[in-house]
């Protein structure tokens, strides 16, 4: 069953940062966080929970800019998202950058339902694009923490992280193949609106990375494709006729009509599309 995910009001996405990072990487600038809620104190992340669910919502993406090291700081929300947890029946997906040990245990005491993070598997492009000293090794040891810690991790891969180009995708999907997730996202370098950013122009070269994926990963791991992509950007049609894709976020309505046409089987959610790791 593909299900098609339109992250809106019901499931709103939070930066704790509000507008802030310190990274300020080129091919996002802070803008993206423009388009979140901010709560850059707990007790407002608090109040938002509990607007969402008198207003019939089912959860919230919360994210925010990161740090000089890489992450997104939670450690001050910890508290209130286990609050959340205990007084309300939302969903939390946290988006959290590069956490340690620390953090993980932090977040599974509060009871989160799902950790994004993304994952690169050239050292190169985390340094080019993050500024960051890190690199695939990092990547790896964090989801080995957080396998350990029996927490449910969705890696997000962008295709084209490095100014649209190949950005070591095959090496990130064969560094996450040794471990467990129950859901792997791929996006799409987009240009940053009113930016003349890179964007990822070859979209036969995203369909190849899915078939590897596909061809990789055990059949216990979703495969899904995130918002975050250029809107033009053709889909890998036959990749989600295979049933090799089981999810995908912001639908246009060529791809529903074409999907009805050929007779494809399926479900629309509000949310993320990281909710298919709780088979939401």
């Amino acid at each position: 069953m593909l299900t098609l995910y339109q992250p809106g009001k019901d499931f709103i996405s939070v930066s704790v940062t509000g507008t802030t990072c310190s990274l300020n990487c080129t091919h996002c600038q802070g803008v993206f966080l423009k388009h979140m809620v901010p709560a850059t104190v707990p007790l407002r992340l608090l109040d938002l929970a509990k607007d969402i669910e008198a207003e019939g919502g089912i959860g919230m993406l919360v994210s925010g800019g990161c740090d000089s090291n890489g992450k997104v700081p939670l450690a001050d929300f910890y508290d209130t998202l286990a609050r959340i947890k205990d007084e309300t029946s939302l969903i939390l997906n946290t988006h959290t950058g590069l956490v340690d040990e620390e953090d993980i245990q932090g977040l599974k005491k509060a009871g989160v339902d799902i950790i994004s993070i993304d994952v690169c598997g050239s050292e190169e492009a985390v340094k080019n694009v993050y500024g960051l000293d890190a690199g695939p090794q990092d990547h790896n040891a964090m989801m080995s923490r957080l396998e350990d810690a029996g927490l449910n991790y969705v890696p997000h891969i962008t295709v084209g992280l490095d100014s649209g180009g190949p950005s070591g995708e095959m090496e990130a999907i064969n560094m996450i193949a040794s471990f467990s997730p129950r859901m792997v996202e791929f996006n799409a370098l987009m240009r940053t609106p009113g930016h003349d950013t890179a964007r990822l122009e070859d979209a036969d070269y995203f369909s190849r990375v899915l078939e590897y994926a596909s061809s990789t990963f055990s059949e216990d791991i979703m495969i899904g494709i995130g918002c975050m992509r250029p809107r033009d950007m053709p889909l890998p049609i036959d990749l989600i006729r295979g049933g090799g894709v089981k999810a995908i976020a912001m639908p246009s309505r060529k791809l529903i009509s074409w999907l009805g046409t050929e007779g494809i089987e399926f479900r629309e959610r509000d949310g993320c599309c990281a909710l298919g790791s709780l088979g939401v």
